[in-house]
């Protein structure tokens, strides 16, 4: 990993720390939270040095991701949205945006749209892989209460 690698996985991380303090998140919550902004930021990072594509790199990161809020929050007995938010932080494409919105303010309208598709696939791959883990959970919950309607 390059200097800039570290940069990003530095901010990230003090980004999800931020973002969990303003959540109120406190006790054991704050350091297993910010721990997991950091596996989802350097995972994302892994996968984008390893030629993977940049939508299925930030797919699999945000399906990590959600998966370790999901077992979190059952852990812990807090609401999942809570580690979520806080987790994922990391992946928003903040600088996709900033780049889309500075071409449509210069009027360069061939690199807005260019820019634009490519942080919305961005976008689409985080809301894809928490779609994921929420279709698993919904088809355990599923298997669960099957099994246990059979039995009376």
């Amino acid at each position: 990993m390059t200097g800039q690698d570290w940069i990003v996985l530095l901010t990230g991380t003090v980004g999800t720390l931020g973002f969990s303090l303003l959540f109120c998140l406190h006790g054991r919550q704050l350091p297993v939270t910010t721990a997991g902004g950091a596996l989802t930021c350097l995972l994302w990072l892994l996968c984008g040095k390893a030629g993977m594509a940049p939508f299925f790199a930030i797919l699999l990161a945000s399906f990590v991701g959600s998966g370790y809020s999901a077992l979190l929050s059952r852990i812990l007995k807090v609401p999942k949205t809570v580690f979520l938010l806080a987790v994922m932080i990391s992946l928003v494409p903040g600088k996709g945006l900033y780049q889309t919105m500075r071409y449509a303010v210069d009027g360069a309208w061939d690199a807005c749209f260019s820019k634009a598709v490519s942080t919305l696939a961005e976008i689409l791959g985080i809301a894809t892989g928490m779609m994921l883990v929420l279709i698993i959970e919904k088809a355990v919950q599923g298997m669960k209460k099957g099994r246990t309607k059979g039995r009376a």
